[in-house]
């Protein structure tokens, strides 16, 4: 059996590299069908998910027809429930339209789409389900209207360019804001630190450090 159930959360996005968290799921916590999700409920999902390394999908709206607008990145359940984060596709005309949105506040909701069996499950006195266990966790959408008000995107993270200071940060940087791999960072401030090499003093090595930093801050600009 199939399930979607909606959550509203306090989903954050970063701006320089598209991602997001929030808690996809609440436990304890009715929707507005008056199924619950109980703690312990994703433990052998999260199981899974650990061992094979496939994380849900992420749509928008279980739109399963669409391409996936994002990844999922991380997965984890605490004593408040599932918590979530990932990256939204910018590069999709219909990432650039979520994440708008998300930074707008004018949608900010999170839907888990899941599969389980009837003994994982019992009715409860507001009409639903009492999940105690659910057997796969295909997709964790992003939506605009939750069912459950709990379950919301919390974080749309700044990375701001000022924070560069030094090599490591500027290096940190290019991977999380510029989609640099880490190799390519590296290699990236070797081969300008190489420019500036016969600038040995103390002085004239901060000089240089300087410009390497104007120079990718420069960048950000155009």
């Amino acid at each position: 059996m199939k399930r979607n159930i909606i959550y509203k959360t306090a989903l954050t996005a970063d701006d320089e590299t598209g991602k997001i968290s929030g808690y996809a799921s609440t436990y304890n916590n009715p929707d507005l069908s008056g199924d619950v999700m109980l703690p312990g409920c994703y433990d052998a999902v999260l199981n899974k998910i650990k061992s094979s390394g496939v994380m849900p999908v992420m749509f928008f709206s279980h739109d399963h027809w669409s391409v996936p607008c994002g990844t999922w990145d991380e997965i984890n359940s605490d004593e408040k429930g599932l918590y979530v984060s990932g990256r939204i596709n910018r590069d999709l005309e219909s990432g650039k339209e979520i994440y708008s949105a998300l930074k707008f506040g004018s949608m900010s909701g999170l839907s888990v789409g899941f599969s389980f069996s009837p003994e994982g499950v019992e009715d409860n006195d507001a009409g639903g389900y009492d999940f105690k266990a659910i057997d796969d966790l295909m997709e964790i959408s992003i939506c605009a209207m939750p069912c459950n008000q709990s379950a919301r995107i919390d974080a749309v993270k700044s990375l701001d360019v000022e924070s560069i200071t030094d090599y490591k940060t500027a290096e940190r940087y290019l991977r999380d804001a510029g989609s640099f791999s880490r190799e390519q960072a590296k290699t990236f401030i070797s081969c300008l630190k190489s420019v500036f090499a016969h600038e040995r003093d103390v002085q004239e090595h901060k000089k240089a450090e300087k410009e390497i930093i104007d120079l990718i801050h420069s960048f950000t600009k155009r």
